[in-house]
């Protein structure tokens, strides 16, 4: 299924998610996935909140800022 972010996306491709591998992440990669969330992260936690809404017609904007916010909200903890 597409999405806001481009991609296609399955159900599988959402329940399977288990993050990016540590050894392929860079120290500097990590340090910034650690303290703000990537736009992968915000476009996957706006689907589900889209999904959960159950995939209505419209804009992805509202669902994509509650999901940046969302996230900012628990990077920051």
């Amino acid at each position: 299924m597409a999405h806001f972010c481009g991609k296609t996306h399955s159900r599988r491709d959402w329940h399977n998610y288990e993050g990016t591998s540590s050894s392929s992440t860079t120290s500097s990669q990590f340090r910034r996935s650690v303290t703000e969330p990537t736009q992968e992260d915000i476009a996957r936690l706006a689907y589900s909140y889209w999904e959960a809404r159950g995939k209505p017609n419209g804009s992805p904007l509202d669902d994509w800022v509650r999901a940046e916010r969302d996230l900012k909200t628990q990077y920051e903890r």
